[in-house]
């Protein structure tokens, strides 16, 4: 068996790749693909494929010995071969899981990260698990595959940069057509959770620096988060600057599909991200969206003519990256989205991400044999 194993399948970037990556796995390989959450299963546990196994070993803290004796239980039991892990924490806990066993499974690490961004302890001891523990390395950007191979001292036969890919099946070809006429202010789409990387709070003060953005916009924040810190001090803050008739919340939903079906743009706001997986979600849907110059995947869709990108992160940077929109005619972002479609079907295809994991496995196999 090939095991891919995670913290949780809660929604996330990370998560979704990897629900949508393992099924996509199952007719590529001669081999068992199964899922293991350390922690609990998650809402996206009811999308891991019928054929991919779901184990769970409901780690209750870090250090969890019982939960890393069923870990070894379990790799013993269904003869895991390659554990495919996907998440930083995730590698502590599979590579405290294997310490000291006389024989333990290939490992690939799939970082999800746009950079380390790691305190330098955290740093020092992630760079350690990799050099030691990491078969393989994946990673989505050039950046990441560079500090692999100058710091944590892996050859480069052994990094590979893999794009994120979405099926585009997920997103009929139905909801590809702008959204034209069906509401007075143009409606931007931010599919995040509510945290700070997420950068919710320069959006929402973008939209009270400018008259003209609240009454020609209409944002949704679609995610999960409103207990937290953070998610308390953005809908005090919506309150605080009068903007409840031009922001509103959605919470967590299933599909990103869902939200684009009325809207006229999607929105990534972040400080910093990976790929992000839901940009590439954006432009499956048909949508044109509106981004910080973030990830790995802003630069090409803005060359493709899919994206407005903002010049930095600021709350004016987002109210300079909203009008910009928001000058664009219908025609025009119509276009933008026919464009980005075609990108994700040509370049971010699930396809061809799972093709390219395939390939690493069959590399694997034949570096022991």
């Amino acid at each position: 068996m090939i095991l891919h194993v995670i913290d949780t399948l809660n929604r996330g970037g990370a998560e979704r790749v990897l629900v949508d990556l393992t099924g996509a796995l199952v007719p590529l390989l001669n081999e068992r693909i199964g899922v293991c959450t350390t922690r609990v299963p998650g809402v996206l546990a009811t999308e891991v494929a019928p054929n991919v196994p779901h184990f769970t070993l409901n780690r209750s803290r870090r250090w969890d010995w019982g939960a890393i004796k069923r870990f070894r239980a379990l790799l013993v039991r269904e003869q895991v071969r390659i554990v495919h892990v996907h998440s930083r924490s995730t590698l502590t806990f599979v590579a405290a899981a294997v310490f000291m066993q006389p024989k333990r499974p290939l490992i690939v690490m799939h970082d999800h990260f746009g950079g380390v961004l790691l305190p330098p302890r955290a740093q020092q001891l992630f760079r350690r698990l990799v050099r030691r523990y990491a078969d393989h390395y994946v990673c989505v950007s050039e950046a990441l595959r560079d500090w692999a191979i100058t710091s944590a001292g892996l050859p480069g036969d052994c990094c590979t940069v893999i794009n994120n890919g979405v099926p585009i099946s997920r997103f009929p070809e139905r909801i590809s057509r702008h959204a034209e006429g069906r509401h007075r202010r143009l409606q931007g789409v931010l599919v995040a959770n509510l945290r700070a990387e997420k950068n919710h709070e320069a959006l929402v003060r973008a939209m009270a620096s400018s008259p003209d953005l609240r009454e020609s916009v209409e944002l949704h924040f679609v995610g999960g988060g409103d207990r937290s810190d953070v998610g308390r001090k953005v809908r005090s803050l919506v309150r605080e600057l009068g903007l409840e008739s031009s922001i509103r919340f959605f919470g967590s939903i299933d599909q990103v599909a869902t939200a684009m079906h009325t809207a006229d743009f999607g929105i990534v706001a972040s400080t910093y991200e990976a790929g992000p997986v839901v940009a590439l979600e954006y432009m499956a849907a048909g949508r044109p969206y509106a981004t910080t110059p973030v990830g790995n995947i802003y630069s090409v869709a803005l060359k493709h003519g899919c994206c407005v990108a903002a010049r930095g992160t600021t709350a004016d940077d987002l109210a300079h990256m909203l009008r910009r929109m928001c000058q664009l005619t219908n025609e025009e972002r119509a276009a933008m989205g026919i464009r980005g479609r075609a990108l994700v079907e040509s370049r971010y295809s699930l396809e061809r991400q799972a093709a390219q994991v395939r390939d690493i496995y069959i590399g694997l196999s034949r570096r022991v044999t």
